[in-house]
């Protein structure tokens, strides 16, 4: 989820989040694909004081306060929400609403004027324009750094939350061969193996494909360690 803010504003974000397995709030200055990958605030559901009911009230910007509150900086444009499903059928989804309470709230949503509708318009023309090169040029840099059948260490890149590690791989399979993948279990609120294709990063055919696997979606052998194996 995702919703832009003036950073001078004050915001209450108000919703359920009860029986969420994580949540990650991060206030961010901009676009990746337009240069902008600072990651200026975040705060996770540990970080959070959460009502016996589920409910969650969080205050972005103003002055510091005690409990659920983050920053807004000068150059903060949007708040990114991210929540992490392990089971897609079972799992609960968060609703999460965010409302400007400061004295600049408006009372009534501006009309958009075709002047506004243009301006929108081409923020997502450059967004795209800019998108299409850039993750070709990311995945070519995967490509030439990534290891062939082994596993890179886990790292944050540049632009990613604080508290999310990854690593990769490229594979290079022939017809019959398998490439296994094994682990301890690990200590995280959440962790997932993906594939992609290299190009623009896509993911595999997932609606007719086991593509990924996550911490709920594995089993555990005797020995208490994953192997995933990727044939």
């Amino acid at each position: 989820l995702r919703a832009f803010v003036d950073p001078g504003g004050i915001y209450r974000v108000h919703g359920h989040v009860g029986g969420l397995q994580e949540l990650l709030f991060s206030v961010q200055d901009g676009e990746m694909v337009l240069g902008k990958t600072a990651v200026l605030a975040e705060l996770s559901l540990a970080d959070l004081e959460i009502g016996d009911d589920g409910s969650l009230d969080l205050v972005l910007g103003g002055p510091e306060l005690g409990g659920n509150w983050m920053p807004l900086a000068d150059d903060a444009v949007y708040l990114n929400v991210r929540q992490f499903i392990s089971d897609w059928e079972l799992d609960p989804i968060a609703t999460l609403h965010i409302d400007r309470i400061d004295d600049g709230a408006a009372t009534e949503p501006a009309t958009a004027t075709p002047v506004d509708i243009a301006a929108g318009l081409d923020r997502a023309a450059t967004w795209i324009e800019a998108s299409v090169p850039f993750w070709n040029q990311y995945s070519d840099g995967m490509r030439a750094g990534l290891p062939v059948n082994e596993l890179s260490a886990p790292n944050r890149p540049v632009g990613g939350a604080v508290n999310m590690l990854h690593g990769g791989s490229r594979w290079s399979l022939a017809p019959q061969e398998a490439l296994v993948v094994e682990f301890e279990d690990v200590e995280a609120t959440y962790w997932s193996i993906q594939t992609y294709m290299l190009g623009w990063l896509q993911p595999l055919d997932f609606a007719r494909r086991v593509t990924s696997l996550n911490d709920a979606q594995v089993q555990r052998d005797n020995d208490g360690r994953v192997r995933v194996v990727l044939a």
